[in-house]
């Protein structure tokens, strides 16, 4: 299927229900995809489409054509690159199922995450996805960290920082300098801590 000739090439953006948009080169609109279309693919995943006729929203049959979304409609036929594929959120459980529910408004669909003990739940976690195939559907993941409780003012920033996939983690030698810096460096007097604002 994704060998048709009319498939074409984009970046998905999705809404928390699971609705996609496509932004193709040379089109003016966005390719609009129903939630049963968009076929396991995320917020800026690069995806292949087909194209499938116009799209009708619903809502404009409830108002008389007046309102509602229109334009192109199209299929996900193939993710090719993951855009993200570590999410941060609270581990639960649901009729003893571990799940991880995202932070991430855009990600529409809970991770169901297996390994997860008695002891984790309820925590802040960052959660790698590790599969997620045709016919499955939920995504299944594994922890990559805890980060402690939700609410907790440390945690939540933290959660931010990883859940926009900035790494807090520094090479080696940056480390040992800023280490040796630390050691080495005479500590501000107190009177000039005084004088400075504290702005973490």
């Amino acid at each position: 299927m994704n060998n048709d000739t009319n498939a074409v090439r984009g970046i998905i953006r999705t809404t928390g229900k699971g609705m996609g948009f496509v932004r193709v080169d040379g089109m003016e609109e966005d390719i609009i995809i129903e939630p049963d279309f968009v076929n396991r693919a995320l917020n800026g995943d690069e995806v292949e489409i087909i194209m499938t006729g116009k799209y009708f929203d619903p809502r404009s049959k409830r108002s008389g054509g007046k309102e509602g979304l229109t334009g192109q409609a199209g299929q996900v036929v193939k993710i090719l690159n993951r855009a993200k594929k570590q999410f941060v959120g609270v581990l639960v459980k649901k009729e003893t199922v571990p799940w991880l529910i995202p932070d991430d408004r855009k990600m529409y669909v809970p991770i169901l995450v297996p390994e997860t003990e008695e002891q984790e739940l309820n925590k802040k976690a960052l959660v790698r996805m590790t599969r997620w195939e045709k016919g499955e559907q939920y995504p299944s993941g594994e922890i990559v960290q805890i980060l402690g409780e939700k609410g907790d003012h440390e945690t939540e920033i933290q959660a931010i920082i990883l859940d926009r996939g900035i790494d807090t983690n520094f090479p080696n030698d940056v480390e040992g300098e800023a280490n040796v810096i630390a050691q080495t460096e005479k500590p501000l007097k107190q009177d000039e801590i005084s004088k400075r604002m504290d702005f973490r």
